[in-house]
């Protein structure tokens, strides 16, 4: 009988319990995050950050290669844009299939010879005034874009039994990074151009 009146006690005072709020959890008591909820908040926000790290690791590198296309491309037409500039107003003009030599009209300043070379993947501009001749690399030397080929052409013509230049069309290939470009430009010497 002990048993059944302990028991009915038990019962009784289970009844009388203050009841609890929504949630489940008695008033001033916080529930606080799990080890485990801990553990998986973690993960996500490591993948999340991951995630964001290889985005802008990616755009960082497209903006590397756009710069070194861009000054690839930006090498190759200022070398023609200079070269088909100085053969139009040259006097004359001689060519090989890797160098131009350009003579270009009198003009007070003492330059009596233009000349560009290509050798060995090293594309050079020398200039010759008042009897000294300078050199400067254009593209090819340490910490430029390269220029692994350079190939120049001419179409000829005769008059009075002289052979002479009409037109000049130089190609060149320029690489950096992995990355090619060739660029072609033609010019007429205007001085030998029959109207």
């Amino acid at each position: 009988m002990a048993a059944e009146a302990l028991a009915h006690l038990a019962v009784h005072a289970l009844d009388r319990r203050k009841p609890r709020p929504p949630g489940g959890h008695a008033r001033g008591h916080r529930r606080a995050f799990t080890f485990v909820e801990v553990l998986i908040a973690t993960a996500l926000l490591a993948m999340l950050l991951a995630a964001i790290a290889l985005a802008v690791q990616a755009a960082i590198q497209g903006y590397e290669e756009n710069e070194r296309v861009a000054a690839m491309t930006q090498a190759a037409r200022s070398v023609l844009a200079r070269m088909t500039r100085e053969v139009r107003t040259a006097d004359e003009v001689n060519t090989t299939s890797t160098s131009i030599s350009i003579l270009p009209p009198e003009d007070g300043s003492g330059l009596t010879l233009i000349r560009y070379t290509w050798d060995n993947g090293v594309l050079t501009y020398e200039q010759t005034a008042s009897g000294v001749t300078t050199s400067e690399v254009l593209l090819g030397g340490e910490g430029m874009v390269s220029a692994p080929s350079f190939t120049v052409s001419r179409q000829t013509g005769i008059a009075d039994a002289l052979v002479y230049t009409k037109t000049v069309t130089a190609t060149i290939t320029v690489a950096t990074g992995g990355r090619t470009f060739a660029a072609t430009a033609s010019a007429d010497v205007r001085r030998n151009q029959q109207y």
